[in-house]
């Protein structure tokens, strides 16, 4: 089974979409951590696995998004 042009473009756009979630985070981290204190530090620090699956989750669906955005753009064209 090949892969198709869409499923390409997902995984294409995956690790940039997951760049762009990691660096949103972080410059909202100052934000963050000003309004709540150590409680988000303790939880930032403590549970970096769930930070990281959030971060890959959204970075999926900035991906997602992508490729609907060139499906639409793709399939009006023809």
């Amino acid at each position: 089974m090949s892969l198709t042009w869409s499923w390409w473009l997902f995984f294409g756009a995956l690790i940039p979409g997951f760049i762009l979630v990691a660096l949103a985070r972080g410059n909202g981290n100052a934000s963050n951590a000003a309004s709540d204190g150590p409680r988000y530090q303790n939880a930032y620090q403590t549970e970096r696995g769930a930070s990281t699956m959030g971060t890959l989750f959204a970075g999926a669906a900035v991906a997602a998004l992508a490729t609907a955005i060139a499906g639409f753009i793709f399939e009006a064209s023809n």
